[in-house]
């Protein structure tokens, strides 16, 4: 009875201390009206015009490089039948991909996005990888059409409805 009591009063008489930041998926945060999304990346002309701004796209391997030493900065990969996906729209989703990137680091380090339904996810905690996800894949520079590829004609069955778009913030 006594070791209670001592402990009881121990718990009252310390303070808490506060939380230290921790590592973790960034927050989605609102994208200020002073900013614009420039959604889809679109080439200029059409003489230039590629395959990959109308059809099925991907990120090439080497958008896909870690951002050491490439654009790739963070992705996160919803399951076809959450919560998220079967309440939500491609807008939506597209909407909160964008706003995960503006919220991601300090504001500025993430400069465009890539989301695609369907897409294949990668190998991680030991599981072989492929189940088809929604996809929102984060990159640290402007990616323009180069940055990507036209999905070919025999895996169109993944990587549909495929956006990418560049979050552009007054300096």
């Amino acid at each position: 009875m006594i070791t209670i009591l001592v402990i009881a009063t121990l718990l009252l008489a310390t303070s808490a201390s506060p939380l230290s930041p921790r590592a973790g998926a960034p927050v989605a945060k609102p994208i200020p009206s002073t900013c614009s999304i420039v959604d889809p990346v679109l080439c200029t002309s059409t003489s230039s015009c590629p395959p990959v701004s109308y059809e099925p796209f991907r990120p090439t391997t080497t958008t896909l490089t870690p951002a050491s030493v490439g654009p790739f900065i963070y992705a996160y990969y919803l399951p076809l039948d959450s919560f998220l996906v079967t309440n939500g729209t491609q807008s939506s989703l597209l909407k909160t991909c964008f706003e995960t990137c503006y919220g991601y680091g300090n504001t500025g380090d993430c400069k465009s996005v890539y989301q695609a339904y369907n897409y294949p996810a990668p190998p991680r905690f030991g599981g072989p990888g492929g189940d088809l996800t929604v996809a929102c894949l984060m990159f640290n520079r402007v990616a323009g059409i180069e940055e990507f590829e036209v999905v070919p004609e025999n895996a169109r069955v993944r990587w549909t409805d495929t956006k990418a778009g560049i979050i552009q913030c007054p300096a």
